[in-house]
């Protein structure tokens, strides 16, 4: 495992806040924000993207974007990541990681390519690709373009950043983990 140093910025539980202004961070995000959205709500996962000022979802998705069904969402890209969740009573928590700040201790971290389902990827439009998996019909539509695949290789990749904390005792934990990126890995005759 290769393991690197950044200087983050980490913030948790601005709870009063995002609670009473939830469609407000909704609404700003785009514009100080561009990036990958992944969302978790009752009745499904939805990926989209933040660009130009705007959510883009792929519009032929079963699960739609409400605050009522929301559980969680992450936007994030190369350098930070907002997660919001979702606490009951329709309270919201928000944490935000920011990479490579100047005036934040440096902290370790690795990086880990998680490997996520869909062997049959069919373009929905420039931006959205459904991926199937599987004799059940799993599927789900990710913000990027995906080429066919032969031998039901599994192109995706999902970044996950994981930061370290050691304790006095010398004890190494994972004390934050962030998403980073979105990508088709190319495959050689299957592997991985």
């Amino acid at each position: 495992m290769k393991q690197n140093t950044r200087r983050i910025q980490t913030t948790e539980s601005l709870c009063e806040m995002i609670t009473e202004n939830i469609h407000a961070l909704f609404e700003q995000a785009p514009q100080t924000f561009s990036g990958g959205a992944l969302v978790h709500a009752d009745d499904g996962i939805l990926w989209g993207l933040v660009q130009n000022g705007q959510y883009l979802w792929p519009s032929q998705s079963t699960v739609q974007f409400r605050r009522e069904t929301l559980q969680t969402m992450r936007l994030f890209n190369t350098n930070c990541e907002l997660y919001l969740w979702r606490i009951g009573n329709g309270e919201f928590r928000l944490r935000s990681i920011i990479d490579d700040q100047p005036d934040e201790q440096p902290i370790d971290y690795f990086d880990e390519d998680q490997i996520l389902w869909g062997t049959h990827p069919d373009a929905l439009d420039q931006t959205f690709t459904r991926m199937a998996d599987g004799a059940e019909g799993l599927q789900h539509i990710v913000p990027i373009p995906v080429k066919q695949r032969k031998n039901g290789e599994r192109p995706l990749r999902l970044t996950v950043r994981h930061y370290l904390h050691s304790d006095a005792n010398g004890l190494t934990r994972i004390a934050y983990s962030r998403l980073v990126n979105l990508f088709e890995k190319e495959l050689n005759n299957g592997r991985s």
